[in-house]
């Protein structure tokens, strides 16, 4: 007897696989999309079919954080200093000046970090790719050359400078007049 159960529970099975296919693939053709139910047994499967809904604002509030954190690490990173600009400037005047594999490559060396450098702007990456692309030996030291050099290195010290202003100081209360001294 009980193994004529487990016959008939397993004809059923394969029954509803069978339909149950079989309305897959109607519904496939027919371009419809199947929605497939949560079986709600008890108050818990309620609740758990419920918590993805409710986890999803969570989860979108906490994808927004994400970026604003990485924008607070990217203040922490500092912008390179005026001296270290001029000494890359004076790098690449010596590779424009000397024309030495030595000279060139210590100048591209020295200009290649600051193409992954976080804060710097685009204006700025751009110059240190041309410079990165110009500061090559070359067999003749053409003008075109020293040129094709110099105008990314004088420009460096301008374009990648950090742009915060500097704070004003001893500006008076814009609602009063400067006290005169008289």
């Amino acid at each position: 007897r009980d193994q004529a159960d487990s016959q008939t529970i397993q004809v059923i099975n394969q029954r509803k696989s069978v339909k149950q296919t079989a309305h897959e693939a109607l519904e496939e053709r027919q371009g419809k999309r199947r929605v497939h139910a949560l079986p709600l047994c008890g108050k818990n499967d309620l609740m758990n079919s419920l918590l993805p809904s409710r986890l999803s604002p969570l989860l979108l509030g906490l994808a927004m954080l994400v970026p604003s954190a990485a924008r607070a690490q990217l203040k922490d990173v500092p912008f390179p200093t005026k001296s270290e600009l001029r000494t890359l400037q004076l790098l690449a005047y010596a590779c424009s000046r000397e024309n030495t594999a030595e000279s060139c490559s210590l100048t591209r060396n020295t200009a290649d970090p600051l193409m992954d450098h976080p804060r710097l702007p685009a204006a700025c990456k751009d110059t240190v790719w041309e410079l990165l692309q110009e500061a090559k030996p070359a067999i003749s030291n053409s003008s075109q050359r020293r040129d094709g050099i110099d105008r990314p290195a004088r420009r460096l010290t301008v374009v990648c400078a950090d742009p915060e202003k500097p704070k004003e100081q001893n500006k008076p209360p814009s609602g009063r007049p400067a006290p005169s001294q008289t």
